[in-house]
């Protein structure tokens, strides 16, 4: 499918900021593709610190029934340097993976590939979720210098849940605009 196509498709289904309307001027917007899909890791928008900064919170939804167990997720996100950049957290935690090892460098050091790792440590019980939406973990992202353009995506790459006790899909796109 065509990245216009899957960014249209983003872009009509969810603005998944808060209903607080924007600061007036130019901003850094955000538009994601909903809740997570019984089994799902996506992108989530999370808010807006700034005019040109962002949250985005990598969410699980939970199985339709029962329990889905995990010791981890590995996964890049891939997105355009020349308009939106990684700020790093100065530590990260997951609410649904407690005491997890979490990793979150920029591949090679550069802008344009983030790569993410939450792991259970050896030797402790795998993770279990039941239905609903997991909240794994936020990133932040900020506009790059003088840039502008109608839309910057971020997607999964090189996904994997590790252990899983079924498959877990890693879907959907996250978009920014700053105009």
């Amino acid at each position: 499918m065509a990245l216009g196509v899957v960014l249209a498709g983003v872009l009509v289904s969810c603005d998944g900021g808060d209903d607080t309307p924007p600061p007036p001027g130019v901003y850094l917007d955000c538009f994601d593709s909903g809740p997570p899909a019984a089994n799902t890791v996506v992108l989530r928008c999370g808010g807006a610190p700034s005019t040109t900064t962002s949250l985005v919170n990598v969410e699980l939804g939970g199985p339709s029934s029962g329990t889905t167990s995990f010791r981890g997720f590995v996964f890049d996100i891939v997105y355009e340097p020349a308009r939106v950049e990684f700020v790093p957290n100065a530590s990260y935690t997951s609410p649904a993976m407690p005491g997890a090892l979490i990793t979150v460098a920029l591949a090679g050091g550069q802008q344009g590939r983030l790569v993410v790792a939450l792991t259970r440590l050896g030797g402790e019980p795998d993770y279990e979720v039941g239905p609903g939406s997991s909240f794994l973990l936020y990133l932040t992202f900020q506009r790059a210098p003088g840039a502008t353009f109608d839309t910057a995506a971020l997607q999964f790459e090189n996904t994997q849940a590790i252990g899983a006790s079924t498959s877990i899909d890693f879907t959907g796109t996250l978009v920014f605009s700053y105009e």
